[in-house]
């Protein structure tokens, strides 16, 4: 009977208010709920059941709430189907991953594929990022996924995304970075004209965001090594064209940097002795290689040019004979004219050369006879002339004579009661040879004059000694430092006296007699006359006695050079 009364109670309450409170301050309702429930310690809690027991649920109605203990989650039916309102977790997320893991690079202003994630353990709630993506990405909060267009470039830098649910979180640091086509490279550093078939290199500086560069070159030409790199090993082939280089990454390739290129051939040629050698900036454009054609042998022969080359330049020292001393302690030779030029212009042909030899005195000496030292010969080369140097001015009682003009000037005749001249060398090849003077009665010691040198002027006749002869010149062209073209030296007769030099040059030393001092510079120890060096042009001493000869001049010589690597590339 109590339980049938507490109903009926509960019925009449019902039908009397419209308005239900369970739980705490049961008086205290609010307006605008038709059902309430209040407590600070106890919770609402659904019907709780198993999948299996949901699904045997007979037409279940909509928006019927249940708690799904097979699948932890709250469930709502909204027809035809059960749907999750809230599901809680079992476990944190882990072994979080992307679609891709990197690293990863993005194209300024250019949408990107989706990254996703992915193989969660547990299924996450939201996904947060730090530090923030680069401008124009976006994080899902929801599902973990980027998506966007960059509009910035950023340089690479980690980015940690973290996966968490109620039990827990996971991170993956994804590295990210944001570039954009690289810029055209900077000028191409090289030779723009290497010699044909050699190995050079060309470069540039590298260029940012560039991972990779392509180089051409023009046709025949080889690149050996460096291709996609900043620097490249090209062999050089035949043809003119262009060296060109372009950048490129993940977005794109730049505009191409290009060089002008054309290939420089040396000179082929043929005669003489050959020899190469690599200059050190002394004798030649420093680390350039040149070639040398040396004709030594008295007479004709040619330089023979099958191809010209590019440039069709070479550089000569012609050097021609020297003239002899004379005899009886007068007037050395003069040495023989010298030209060097550089650059000379030359065609594929045969160019005709002639060395010509040292002037050979007469063996047939008498005294007072006022033989002359004997002139040298010329050296030519095509149409370049060096003329041979000029006999020594002999000794005479009355009437010596002067020195012979040539190349370079033979040194004047010296007598007792009369004097000679020095010879006139010719502009631009040598100088003059040195006057004598009268020296009167009984004048002893003798002295002879000097002979003119390529580079200076033969010592007139001296108070005691016999004279130096003339300076030659110091010439490079075969790669050693050498001087050509010296002056034959005066000689001496008498004690007390000494004989004159040679000048430096292939000059030979005047001779010395009657007690004169030979100590000079390439004396032969005795009355003679010493010749002039072979192939120098130098010119030959005047003996230091009566009825002796005097030296012979050197002979003269030819050198060609060119070069075999482009001394301007």
């Amino acid at each position: 009977m109590k339980s049938i009364f507490t109903f009926l109670l509960i019925l009449l309450y019902f039908t009397t208010f419209t308005q239900v409170k369970v739980g705490e301050n049961p008086n205290n309702l609010n307006n605008s709920a038709l059902f309430e429930m209040e407590s600070t310690s106890k919770g609402f809690l659904p019907p709780r059941m198993t999948t299996a027991q949901r699904d045997a649920i007979q037409n279940p109605a909509s928006m019927l709430i249940i708690a799904n203990i097979t699948t932890n989650c709250l469930e709502i039916y909204i027809a035809p189907n059960w749907q999750n309102i809230f599901c809680g977790c079992t476990s944190a997320p882990a072994n979080l991953s992307y679609t891709d893991n990197g690293p990863i690079t993005y194209c300024l202003n250019t949408v990107i594929s989706p990254n996703s994630a992915t193989n969660q353990a547990s299924t996450p709630s939201s996904f947060t990022v730090s530090p923030s993506l680069p401008a124009g990405l976006q994080l899902n909060n929801v599902n973990g996924q980027i998506t966007g267009t960059p509009t910035v470039i950023t340089s690479a830098a980690d980015y940690t995304i973290t996966a968490s649910n109620a039990c827990g979180s996971t991170t993956r640091v994804l590295n990210i970075g944001v570039i954009t086509i690289p810029s055209t490279p900077s000028t191409i550093s090289g030779p723009s004209a290497p010699t044909m078939n050699s190995s050079v290199n060309y470069s540039i500086t590298a260029v940012s965001g560039a991972t990779s560069y392509t180089w051409t070159v023009p046709i025949g030409w080889t690149i050996n090594s460096g291709q996609g790199t900043t620097t490249v090993t090209i062999t050089a082939g035949t043809n003119a064209g262009n060296v060109s280089v372009i950048a490129a990454n993940a977005c794109g390739s730049s505009a191409s940097s290009t060089k002008a290129v054309t290939s420089w051939r040396p000179i082929v040629a043929t005669g003489g002795t050959v020899t190469n050698y690599t200059a050190n900036g002394t004798n030649g454009v420093n680390g350039v290689q040149y070639r040398v054609h040396s004709f030594t042998t008295v007479g004709n022969s040619s330089l023979n040019i099958t191809d010209a080359g590019t440039s069709g330049q070479l550089d000569y020292l012609v050097v021609a004979g020297g003239g002899g001393g004379s005899i009886q302690h007068a007037g050395g030779g003069g040495s023989g004219g010298v030209v060097y030029n550089t650059n000379f212009v030359v065609n594929t042909s045969n160019v005709s050369i002639t060395v010509g030899s040292g002037g050979i005195n007469n063996t047939n000496v008498c005294h007072n006879c006022g033989y002359q030292g004997a002139n040298g010969a010329n050296s030519v080369f095509g149409s370049i002339v060096a003329y041979g140097g000029g006999g020594g001015g002999s000794w005479s009682e009355t009437n010596s004579g002067n020195g012979l003009n040539g190349g370079s000037g033979g040194g004047g005749g010296v007598g007792r009661n009369s004097s000679g001249s020095g010879g006139t060398g010719t502009v631009g090849q040598g100088f003059a040879g040195g006057n004598g003077f009268p020296h009167g009665s009984g004048g002893i010691p003798y002295r002879g004059t000097g002979g003119g040198g390529a580079g200076g002027q033969g010592g007139n006749m001296g108070s005691s000694n016999g004279a130096s002869g003339g300076i030659g010149i110091l010439n490079y062209i075969t790669g050693t430092a050498k001087y050509y073209g010296g002056g034959g030296g005066g000689g001496v007769h008498g004690s007390g006296g000494q004989a004159g030099n040679g000048g430096i040059g292939g000059g030979g030393a005047g001779g010395a007699a009657m007690g004169a001092i030979n100590a000079a510079i390439g004396a032969t120890g005795n009355a003679s006359g010493g010749n002039g060096e072979a192939n120098t042009g130098g010119g030959g001493g005047s003996s230091g006695q009566w009825e002796v000869i005097g030296g012979n001049g050197g002979s003269g010589i030819i050198i060609v050079r060119y070069p075999l690597t482009n001394p301007n590339p």
